[in-house]
């Protein structure tokens, strides 16, 4: 409980995760664009490789590529001009030269044994993963090897809104069509968990109800959750939050209690 404030920011903690990072919290008000552009380059490269011939179109275009969508209607909210956000496609699908970004995901253990998926974002795959080596074997954890622990979790279409304009069973009523695994209110945010491949039509839905949606994305979310004793929830939160503060680090994903 002590932690509540950082643990929203986590899967798998008894609610939809909030999706922050370090480099979030780092942000200044000039940096939140060059940031944005970067999301956008990396919503329309593939994971790990460049596209194939006569691909790379294909992803760029957001009427095809719904996590580019989500992206760009981030950037309008920021008012990043629309002259970056083509530049961060035309980079992302291999149009223009600049510092390519891959998408890496790692899994480990953390202190209390509590299991972590982290999703990084670097222009370095080594010195990301030892980094992060660094850092697990330094605050208690163990950085393990690929599917360790990614069966403790399920991807999720996650949804956050805010807003006044419907009550949480008026919302639940207006989204009966859709495949929703749980809807919760807490402390005015409404938290909403959906089939991923729904993931855009529900967020539609929910804007369409007078909530303003702030975050739509597909995450791991932890089936089941691991309790821990004070003293070692403190040791976890500490080991969390560190994760959280490393520059190539975009999420944190945890089924700490």
């Amino acid at each position: 409980a002590g932690g509540e404030g950082f643990g929203r920011a986590l899967a798998g903690r008894g609610r939809p995760p909030l999706r922050m990072s370090g480099r979030d919290r780092r942000r200044s008000r000039r940096a939140v664009p060059a940031c944005a552009a970067r999301d956008v380059h990396d919503g329309v490269a593939c994971r790990g490789a460049r596209p194939p011939a006569g691909r790379g179109a294909l992803r760029g275009d957001p009427a095809g590529n719904p996590r580019l969508r989500l992206l760009l209607d981030k950037a309008k909210e920021i008012n990043m001009p629309i002259d970056n956000s083509n530049r961060a496609i035309k980079r992302g699908t291999g149009e223009l030269p600049g510092v390519h970004y891959e998408e890496f995901t790692y899994e480990g253990y953390g202190p209390g044994g509590i299991a972590v998926i982290i999703d990084t974002l670097s222009d370095n795959k080594n010195r990301t993963v030892a980094s992060l080596r660094h850092l697990f074997s330094k605050l208690g954890g163990t950085l393990a090897e690929s599917g360790a622990v990614s069966w403790m979790f399920e991807k999720q279409g996650v949804i956050r809104a805010t807003g006044n304009s419907i009550t949480e069973d008026g919302l639940i009523e207006n989204l009966l069509d859709y495949d929703i695994k749980d809807i919760r209110l807490d402390d005015g945010v409404f938290s909403i968990i959906c089939e991923p491949k729904q993931l855009d039509q529900v967020k539609q839905a929910v804007a369409k109800t007078g909530l303003h949606p702030e975050h739509a994305a597909i995450e791991w979310v932890a089936k089941t959750q691991t309790e821990v004793d004070n003293a070692t929830q403190d040791t976890a939160l500490n080991f969390l939050s560190t994760l959280q503060d490393h520059e190539d680090v975009q999420n944190v994903y945890t089924n700490l209690a």
